[in-house]
C-alpha cells in the first residue's frame, strides 16, 4: 500500500465558513480567470486576495505555519484538465445560486479542492520549505508520516533516523534544512495541534497528556504552555479554538 502523506495531515479538516467576501481570518483562496484556470491560495490571504471569489476559513487545529514554510503562504495554478478544476466551477455555481444545503455543499468542495491541490503540490514538489516540502522528499516523507500518524509513540530522533534509512546526524541535518525545525521541535508543535483538537471536545487533561505520550498532566501542560502559549485547561470544551 502507497505512503498516504495526507491523511494524518488534514484529519479532521473543515471549512469553517465559505463567502465571497473578503475576510481577515481567511486561510483559502480562489481565483477564477477568464483564462480558463483557476489559482487557489492556501494560508495567510494578504494582499494576494484582491479578485478572488471564494474566501473560506480552514479549521482543524492545524498550524499553517507547520504546514508551509513559514510566514509565507503557497499559490497554486489550476489548469482546466486538472481534477480539481470541475470541483471549482461547481463551487462557483452553488456560490451564484445557492439552494438548499449550499453551505454545506460549498465546504465540502472546498475541502475536496483543498486535496487535489496539496497532492499536486507534494508530487510536484513545488513548495520552497514547511512540513508540504517534506512530504515531498524521498527519506522524510516517511518519517514524517510515521509522526503524523502516531504522535504519541515515545519517538527518538534515532528511531526516525532509521524510518528515513538515514544516519541520526544526516537526518537532524536535512531534516532541520528542508521543514525548517528540528525533529523533536517539530513532533512537539504537532502533538500539541492535535492535542488542542482534543481539548476543544471536552476531554479531560489528563487524558490528552496519556494519548501523546506524557506520563503526566503536570508535564503535558507544561509543554503545552510553552508551544501553544497559555495553559490547556483554557481550550476545553472551548468552540474556538483561535479566540
Amino acid at each position: 500500500m502507497p505512503l498516504d502523506r495526507l491523511n494524518s495531515l488534514l484529519r479532521g479538516i473543515c471549512a469553517a465558513y465559505v463567502s465571497p467576501y473578503s475576510r481577515k481570518d481567511a486561510t483559502f483562496t480562489i481565483h477564477l480567470t477568464d483564462q480558463g484556470h483557476a489559482t487557489v491560495g492556501i494560508g495567510p490571504v494578504g494582499d494576494g486576495a484582491a479578485g478572488a471569489f471564494v474566501f473560506a476559513c480552514l479549521e482543524c487545529g492545524l498550524d499553517w505555519g507547520a504546514v508551509l514554510a513559514e510566514g509565507q503562504g503557497l499559490r497554486v495554478d489550476v489548469a482546466s484538465d486538472d481534477p480539481a478544476f470541475p470541483l471549482i466551477l461547481l463551487l462557483r455555481d452553488e456560490m451564484s445560486q445557492p439552494r438548499c444545503g449550499a453551505a454545506h455543499l460549498m465546504a465540502g468542495y472546498v475541502e475536496a479542492i483543498l486535496v487535489h491541490v496539496l497532492r499536486q503540490v507534494i508530487e510536484r514538489k513545488n513548495t520552497a520549505g514547511g512540513v508540504l516540502a517534506g512530504l515531498s522528499h524521498p527519506r522524510l516523507k516517511a518519517a514524517l508520516v510515521a509522526v503524523h500518524d502516531h504522535p504519541g509513540r515515545l519517538w527518538r530522533v534515532g528511531d526516525l533516523a532509521r524510518i528515513a534509512g538515514m544516519s541520526r546526524s544526516g537526518f537532524m541535518a536535512e531534516f532541520r534544512a528542508v521543514v525548517g525545525d528540528t525533529p523533536m521541535a517539530y513532533l512537539r508543535r504537532w502533538r500539541m495541534n492535535r492535542a488542542c483538537e482534543d481539548l476543544v471536545t471536552g476531554r479531560r487533561v489528563s487524558t490528552v497528556a496519556r494519548r501523546y505520550g506524557y506520563g503526566s498532566a503536570e508535564s503535558f501542560s507544561r509543554a503545552f504552555s510553552d508551544v501553544m502559549g497559555r495553559p490547556p485547561r483554557a481550550l476545553v470544551g472551548q468552540t474556538d479554538i483561535r479566540s
